[in-house]
């Protein structure tokens, strides 16, 4: 089946031919996601012209092409099922993307959500699919094998909230938590001090404050409530990074710039006993580890991004990387190595490295 875009029919290829022209968007091989068995790797790169998703095997051979997307339209966010036999992936133009499923061989490409879509997250059990929905504005869940799409968070959201990361599955498949962002303006001078940004037109000055929310809501869309509030104000990035729920669905991990930088803070599912872990520099990415015990993340303390590892009360801050940009950290599925992306000099690579941070493999030579 093919992708609608406009009133044109644009179908996503196999092994196709390379595009010819110079790499764009990506610049080398970014977002690394470890197969269910910690065998392989998928990953997206622009080696061949535009952003396509490919496999590596965890030792760094056997790199293969999944995906060939027509001149002008790419391939990104691959996400495993649970028994590693699928991947969801987004497939379309930068303003008209939508959910797509196939083989882990990259065979049968299948259309899965026809309305603009992205963010692909499977359920633990591999049933379901939640998604972030341009059509309805907040997170859709559906079957793998398509069919009836809900609308899980109407409940949990106002006209003014927006989606700014994909949903997270609770351990046991019964809740999602996401987080969604508001952006109140006003023309009192008073609010400039809280604003996010500020600007002056036609002589009027606007300041902008933006919030963060994080929320979590029963599968079914049922009793949806607000997990926490977050005011992004002057010097912080104002972007909020998660949520992500700990492997035993005790806490629930998220990253919220209070007064300055983004600082990752977990958080119990109703609400209460919210701890921020980190204080130094920007700090995004949590990543827990399948035992719960650790989490990795990004922090640009020491002036670039690096990857670090703490424990799950924040103690103990490890940086597992040395000199570079780091991103996109993932752990392996026994938690002994974690994958991520690196740009050390034009080009981002991928590496792994034991979670001490010895023991660093380049993987790939990005292109």
């Amino acid at each position: 089946m093919g992708l609608l875009a406009g009133s044109l029919i644009v179908q996503p290829g196999g092994a196709g031919q390379a595009q010819a022209g110079p790499p764009i968007g990506v610049t080398g091989d970014r977002y690394p996601r470890w197969s269910p068995t910690g065998e392989r790797i998928a990953f997206v790169s622009d080696r061949d012209a535009k952003p396509e998703i490919y496999i590596i095997d965890a030792d760094g051979k056997g790199v293969r092409r999944l995906t060939t997307s027509p001149p002008g339209v790419s391939s990104s966010s691959p996400a495993w099922s649970p028994d590693g036999r699928l991947i969801a992936f987004v497939f379309g133009l930068a303003s008209d993307t939508h959910i797509f499923v196939m083989n882990v061989d990259g065979t049968d490409q299948r259309l899965l959500v026809s309305g603009r879509s992205s963010g692909p997250a499977w359920s633990p059990d591999g049933r379901k699919i939640a998604f972030l929905s341009d059509e309805t504005s907040g997170v859709s869940v559906i079957a793998p094998e398509g069919g009836q799409q809900v609308n899980i968070s109407s409940g949990a959201l106002t006209g003014r909230d927006a989606l700014v990361d994909a949903a997270s599955w609770s351990p046991d498949g019964k809740r999602l938590a996401f987080a969604t962002w508001e952006t109140k303006v006003s023309t009192t001078p008073a609010d400039e001090g809280s604003a996010t940004y500020s600007l002056t037109y036609k002589g009027v000055n606007l300041y902008f404050l933006n919030s963060r929310r994080f929320h979590i809501v029963d599968a079914d869309g049922r009793h949806p409530r607000t997990l926490a509030n977050t005011v992004v104000t002057h010097g912080s990035s104002a972007l909020s990074y998660g949520p992500a729920w700990s492997p035993d669905g005790i806490r629930v991990a998220f990253v919220s710039a209070l007064r300055g930088s983004p600082q990752i803070h977990t958080i119990k599912p109703n609400g209460s006993d919210r701890v921020q872990l980190t204080s130094q520099g920007s700090n995004y990415d949590p990543v827990w580890s399948p035992d719960g015990r650790r989490i990795a993340f990004v922090s640009d303390r020491e002036g670039e991004r690096h990857l670090f590892v703490m424990n799950a009360d924040g103690s103990g801050e490890l940086s597992v990387t040395g000199s570079g940009e780091w991103d996109g950290p993932t752990w392996s599925p026994d938690g002994r190595r974690i994958a991520y992306a690196s740009k050390r000099g034009e080009l981002w690579r991928l590496y792994s490295v034991n979670a001490d941070g010895t023991g660093e493999t380049q993987l790939t030579e990005g292109w």
